[in-house]
């Protein structure tokens, strides 16, 4: 059986539907902490709408494992008045770890939120990149990058999200092919 990838879709449905008994443990343990306790973005409300992002990737050497550039997850964007989202990221292989900018920088809502985060400029700001195996905890305001492969193999990335913004998915709805670029 082929790996397969999801977006948005709801904990419960994964966990019911998936056949890949490795990551439901995984999602299961890790769901079971969080709703219980406190992550450094504050406490997760005690009857969350937890979504899951799983991602396989196939890599060769440059290949990024998603849209390039810096950008924000969720609908911050869209709704800078509405709560954040809040995620739990974890990446593995050999290369192509996310990396997370440092400083804070404030983005207005819409077309010139996108525009000023499409300009930003990494060497002139402090980041942060995970190394395979980490955990990151961050919101919805927290920019970061997928970067190139360093070398080919395969990885994945699981991200657990709650968001009452965003409407989670069941499992077949929620099947998708990772992008590559």
């Amino acid at each position: 059986m082929s790996p397969i990838s999801v977006r948005n879709c709801t904990l419960d449905s994964y966990l019911l539907n998936s056949e890949n008994t490795e990551i439901i443990g995984f999602l299961g343990r890790v769901a079971h902490y969080l709703m219980r306790e406190v992550l450094p973005t504050g406490p997760w409300p005690s009857k969350p709408r937890i979504l899951v992002d799983v991602k396989f990737h196939d890599l060769q050497v440059d290949q990024i494992p998603a849209i390039p550039g810096w950008h924000i997850d969720g609908s911050s964007l869209a709704q800078p008045e509405g709560p954040r989202e809040r995620y739990l990221l974890y990446v593995c292989g050999p290369s192509a770890m996310t990396e997370f900018c440092m400083s804070q920088l404030e983005v207005p809502p819409g077309h010139e939120g996108k525009a000023k985060i499409a300009e930003y400029a990494a060497p002139h700001y402090e980041c942060f990149k995970l190394s395979s195996g980490d955990f990151v905890s961050y919101d919805s305001r927290q920019m970061h990058r997928a970067t190139p492969a360093e070398e080919s193999g395969k990885r994945l990335l699981i991200r657990i999200m709650h968001s009452d913004t965003i409407p989670g998915l069941p499992y077949e709805r929620a099947i998708f092919n990772p992008t590559i670029r």
